[in-house]
């Protein structure tokens, strides 16, 4: 973040610079889901050939202790299947943080070197226009000042749009590598939960 400040400050104050030193006024130039009710379950068919009180194993409720335990089983194991989904997605997002920050230093290189070339430019400019201030007007050192000005201010100008092109590439870049630490903060909360939910079922 305080890179990012830096570059935008570093283009705001270059380009507020450049306006300034190329106007030809001679002036100084500053610087959990809930669960539903259970349907009743069944606890015998009577059969006319079977006395009233006859129970088939195969009729009895399912919800016996055996069937809990699975159940409670079942649930562990999909909380495991999710803590390491997450997990995974966790180090996925970890990975592309790195490779675009990696990718970020090297245009913030190139960046902070077209400040320097447009710092060289600027003073370039200010100098030049000195030069028109104290010499004679149309005397030939005056005209080659003015000539040296004008190519200074041209190649100020075009230094300017590069250097706002990167400006805005710079900043898509640190938006996605923001965007990306959200989710990945999102991930890491959620798999707290898990985590809790956890040691809760143990």
């Amino acid at each position: 973040m305080k890179t990012f400040v830096n570059f935008v400050n570093s283009t705001f104050f270059f380009t507020l610079g450049f306006i300034l030193s190329c106007n030809d006024n001679v002036t100084p130039v500053k610087k959990e889901k809930s669960e539903g009710d259970n349907p009743p379950d069944i606890v015998g068919i009577y059969s006319p050939n079977l006395p009233p009180n006859f129970i088939s194993s195969s009729m009895v409720s399912s919800n016996t202790p055996n069937h809990y335990q699975q159940n409670s089983n079942s649930e562990k194991n999909l909380l495991d299947i999710e803590y390491e989904d997450l997990s995974r997605q966790i180090q996925e997002k970890d990975d592309k943080i790195k490779i675009l920050e990696k990718e970020s230093e090297q245009y913030f290189d190139e960046y902070y070197s077209l400040i320097d070339v447009q710092k060289g430019i600027l003073n370039e400019i200010i100098r030049t226009k000195k030069i028109m201030r104290s010499k004679p007007v149309g005397s030939q050192e005056e005209k080659d000042a003015q000539k040296e000005f004008e190519h200074q201010k041209k190649l100020g100008k075009e230094k300017l749009e590069i250097i706002k092109d990167k400006n805005i590439f710079l900043n898509k870049k640190i938006k996605k590598i923001m965007e990306i630490r959200n989710e990945k903060t999102d991930l890491q909360m959620r798999q707290e939960e898990l985590k809790k939910q956890k040691e809760q079922s143990n």
